[in-house]
């Protein structure tokens, strides 16, 4: 039976009785009418036959294109074979996907764990540098840096398991940004940076804690990006803006600078960039339903524009 499936053998088939009945109406009759009658009776319902198997044809090869195999019925030998490697391969994909999961699961854990060990002797030693009455700000300066990366993975890992809790609430901008730069005072004052506040009665409906990692990120970058001047911090109609006199970033660089290891320029000439900084900025912009605009030129400084939607601030005066 699995001979006659073949359109080939079908139509030799068909033509073969199609010519036997003809003449052997003819033979009954003896009227060629009657025999070509027959004969197109016959014609039409193997027409029927064909189009109804090409227009079934078609809905199984569809279902194999969009890999719909679990309900598929073979017809032949070879298409069982070819489901069943499907069936396997498909199976093996995702036994590998969840391998993977649990994978990446376990190191994400091992991170988060190996992170918060570390600020334990990182705690202990600025201890020791207040006991011992050691004024050095380098040693205080690494150290801090060293909080910085350690936030950064931990913050990453975060982000990637989009298990975060956000918090929105109403909070004054200004206060928020203020303890921002407190904290990463050391930084500034080492590089000889200056940082201007102008912002006056503005509330935001966020989450604090990570619209101030946004913000430190971005100071990060100016720290590492500028040499001398500084930092201008302002708020005008919805949009803060937080604008530096840093070394800039080439015009060719900008659409891609933001995506994830990205360096570009700046990766050629600084051998300590590492592309995941402004990579956090965005994916944190996006979870707060916030919208970004960059604007830089080389040697001339960069604009980060942090963009708040119409209900999302109030003025106060």
């Amino acid at each position: 039976m699995d001979t006659l499936k073949n359109k080939g053998d079908l139509l030799a088939l068909a033509l073969g009785t199609g010519i036997f009945l003809c003449l052997y109406v003819f033979v009954q009759s003896g009227r060629w009418r009657d025999a070509l009658y027959g004969l197109g009776i016959y014609g039409l319902l193997w027409g029927l036959y064909f189009f109804q198997r090409a227009y079934r044809e078609e809905k199984r090869a569809e279902k194999m294109t969009r890999g719909d195999m679990e309900d598929f019925s073979p017809e032949t030998p070879v298409e069982g074979v070819l489901v069943q490697k499907v069936l396997e391969a498909r199976k093996a994909q995702r036994d590998q996907e969840t391998q993977n999961f649990t994978e990446k699961q376990a190191l994400g854990h091992y991170l988060l764990r190996w992170s918060h060990q570390m600020k334990t002797p990182m705690a202990a030693l600025l201890a020791w540098l207040d006991a011992q009455e050691i004024e050095d700000k380098n040693p205080r300066l690494q150290v801090f840096k060293m909080e910085e990366y350690l936030e950064s993975i931990l913050s990453y890992e975060r982000l990637q398991g989009r298990d975060t809790d956000y918090v929105f609430q109403w909070l004054d901008l200004k206060s928020l940004l203020q303890k921002s730069i407190r904290a990463y005072a050391p930084a500034f004052i080492d590089k000889g940076l200056s940082v201007h506040l102008d912002i006056e009665g503005v509330e935001v409906l966020t989450d604090g804690k990570w619209l101030s990692f946004l913000v430190k990120q971005w100071f990060s970058n100016v720290v590492k990006y500028t040499k001398k001047g500084g930092l201008t911090i302002s708020f005008r109609e919805g949009v803060l803006v937080l604008e530096d006199t840093g070394i800039g970033i080439a015009r060719e660089d900008l659409p891609r600078v933001m995506d994830m290891g990205y360096t570009g320029y700046i990766g050629r000439d600084y051998e300590k960039s590492t592309g995941i900084g402004l990579y956090l900025i965005k994916e944190i912009a996006q979870n707060l339903n916030l919208d970004l605009d960059l604007e830089s030129k080389l040697g001339q400084g960069t604009s980060l524009s942090i963009i708040f939607p119409g209900e999302s601030y109030r003025m106060s005066h």
